[in-house]
C-alpha cells in the first residue's frame, strides 16, 4: 500500500498487524517522525592520486618511478586516516586520450607503499604500452579501517611497516618532500620529470 494509505490507518490498526512496537514505528515514519540519529559523515570509497605530464612519457622507467611515487602518496594517505586497502587500481591515459584502468585485490588489507607500489607496477606492465603516457594514477579501494582488519598469523610487510613508520615521523616533521626513494631520484634523474600532480576524486563506486 502506499504512505496514504498508512496514514488513513489508526495506530491500533497498524499495531494488531504488525505487532505494537512495529507498528508504532510505521505509524511514526509515516508521519515523518524519526527519532533515529542522523549521520553526516562521509565514508570513503577510494583514495588516489594521478600525475599528469607536460609531456607525454615514453620512457617505462620514468612511468615505473611515478607508480612507485604515488603508490606511496595513496599509503600515506591511508596511514594518516587509519585505513587499509583491500585493492589497488591504476589509470594510464595515452597520448590519443585512451584511457586503461586495470585492479586487482590485494591477498590481505595493506597500507603499506611498497605493497601498494609493486601491485601498482605489475597491473602496468600488463598493459599494453604501445603509446607515449599521458597520465597515470594510483587508486586504493575496499578500504577498511584498521579495526575491521583481523591480525595477521605473520606480517609479511613487517620490516617494510616499520621503515614506512618512520617516513612518516620524518615527513611530519621535515615535509613530505623532505625524504624518498632512492630509486626514485636515480630512475628521473635526468629525465623529464611529471608536473601538476592533482589529487583524483574518489571512487564514487
Amino acid at each position: 500500500r502506499t504512505v496514504a494509505d498508512v496514514l488513513e490507518t489508526p495506530q491500533a490498526v497498524l499495531e494488531r498487524a504488525l505487532g505494537a512496537a512495529m507498528g508504532e514505528r510505521v505509524w511514526n515514519l509515516a508521519r515523518g517522525r524519526d527519532a533515529r540519529e542522523v549521520s553526516t559523515t562521509r565514508v570513503e570509497k577510494s583514495v588516489g592520486h594521478e600525475e599528469t605530464f607536460h609531456t607525454d612519457i615514453s620512457d617505462p622507467a620514468v612511468l615505473r618511478s611515478e607508480l612507485r611515487r604515488l603508490a606511496d602518496r595513496v599509503a600515506a594517505r591511508l596511514r594518516a586516516a587509519s585505513w587499509e586497502a583491500g585493492a589497488v587500481a591504476i589509470k594510464v591515459r595515452f597520448a590519443d586520450f585512451s584511457t586503461v584502468s586495470r585492479s586487482r585485490s590485494l591477498p590481505e588489507p595493506s597500507s603499506v607503499g611498497q605493497r601498494i607500489g609493486d601491485v601498482a607496477l605489475e597491473l602496468f606492465e600488463g598493459i599494453d604500452q604501445r603509446l607515449p603516457v599521458r597520465l597515470v594514477g594510483v587508486r586504493a579501494e575496499k578500504l577498511r579501517t584498521l579495526s575491521e582488519s583481523a591480525p595477521a598469523l605473520w606480517d609479511d610487510d613487517g620490516e617494510w611497516r616499520r621503515v614506512e613508520s618512520a617516513l612518516d615521523t620524518a615527513a611530519a616533521r621535515f615535509g613530505r618532500g623532505a625524504i624518498t626513494r632512492a630509486t626514485l631520484i636515480s630512475e628521473r634523474g635526468g629525465g623529464t620529470l611529471p608536473s601538476n600532480p592533482r589529487l583524483s576524486r574518489d571512487d564514487p563506486r
